[in-house]
Protein backbone atom coordinates (compact mmCIF):
# COMPACT_ATOMS: atom_id res chain seq x y z
CA UNK A 1 0.00 0.00 0.00
CA UNK A 2 1.46 3.39 -0.92
CA UNK A 3 0.35 5.06 2.35
CA UNK A 4 1.61 2.29 4.65
CA UNK A 5 5.21 1.18 5.17
CA UNK A 6 5.86 -2.43 6.19
CA UNK A 7 8.97 -3.70 7.98
CA UNK A 8 10.25 -6.96 9.38
CA UNK A 9 13.29 -7.67 11.55
CA UNK A 10 15.05 -9.96 13.98
CA UNK A 11 12.22 -9.93 16.51
CA UNK A 12 10.12 -12.21 14.21
CA UNK A 13 7.46 -9.48 13.92
CA UNK A 14 6.00 -7.48 11.05
CA UNK A 15 5.24 -3.80 11.65
CA UNK A 16 3.07 -1.41 9.66
CA UNK A 17 3.58 2.36 9.81
CA UNK A 18 1.48 5.26 8.51
CA UNK A 19 2.81 8.71 7.71
CA UNK A 20 1.80 11.43 10.16
CA UNK A 21 0.23 14.16 8.01
CA UNK A 22 0.07 16.94 10.60
CA UNK A 23 3.45 16.85 12.32
CA UNK A 24 5.68 19.87 12.67
CA UNK A 25 8.83 17.74 12.38
CA UNK A 26 11.09 18.48 9.44
CA UNK A 27 10.73 15.60 6.99
CA UNK A 28 8.32 12.67 7.16
CA UNK A 29 7.23 11.19 10.47
CA UNK A 30 5.59 7.78 10.87
CA UNK A 31 3.49 6.13 13.57
CA UNK A 32 3.18 2.43 14.29
CA UNK A 33 -0.32 1.25 13.35
CA UNK A 34 0.12 -2.52 13.68
CA UNK A 35 2.69 -4.93 15.08
CA UNK A 36 2.14 -8.61 14.31
CA UNK A 37 4.15 -10.41 17.01
CA UNK A 38 5.55 -13.84 16.08
CA UNK A 39 4.65 -13.42 12.42
CA UNK A 40 7.34 -16.06 11.80
CA UNK A 41 9.32 -18.51 13.94
CA UNK A 42 12.64 -16.82 13.05
CA UNK A 43 13.90 -13.45 11.74
CA UNK A 44 11.75 -11.75 9.09
CA UNK A 45 14.19 -10.79 6.35
CA UNK A 46 11.94 -9.48 3.56
CA UNK A 47 8.50 -7.88 3.18
CA UNK A 48 6.90 -6.78 -0.11
CA UNK A 49 3.50 -5.41 -1.08
CA UNK A 50 1.71 -7.29 -3.88
CA UNK A 51 1.78 -5.18 -7.07
CA UNK A 52 -1.63 -6.54 -8.18
CA UNK A 53 -3.36 -6.07 -4.81
CA UNK A 54 -1.88 -3.36 -2.54
CA UNK A 55 -3.78 -4.80 0.46
CA UNK A 56 -1.67 -8.01 0.39
CA UNK A 57 1.80 -8.24 1.95
CA UNK A 58 4.28 -11.11 1.52
CA UNK A 59 6.87 -11.84 4.20
CA UNK A 60 9.86 -14.19 4.09
CA UNK A 61 11.80 -15.53 7.03
CA UNK A 62 14.90 -17.43 8.06
CA UNK A 63 12.47 -20.19 9.09
CA UNK A 64 12.16 -21.00 5.37
CA UNK A 65 8.57 -19.82 4.98
CA UNK A 66 6.85 -17.18 2.88
CA UNK A 67 3.52 -15.94 4.22
CA UNK A 68 0.81 -13.77 2.68
CA UNK A 69 -1.00 -11.24 4.88
CA UNK A 70 -3.91 -8.90 4.37
CA UNK A 71 -3.31 -5.25 5.22
CA UNK A 72 -4.46 -5.43 8.85
CA UNK A 73 -2.35 -8.42 9.87
CA UNK A 74 -4.52 -11.44 9.14
CA UNK A 75 -2.72 -14.42 7.62
CA UNK A 76 -4.21 -15.41 4.27
CA UNK A 77 -4.88 -19.11 3.67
Amino acid sequence: SEDVIASGAGDDAICLYAEEKSTMVEGPSYRLILKKEKAHDMDVNCVRWCPQDPRVLASASDDGTVKLWELWGNLLD
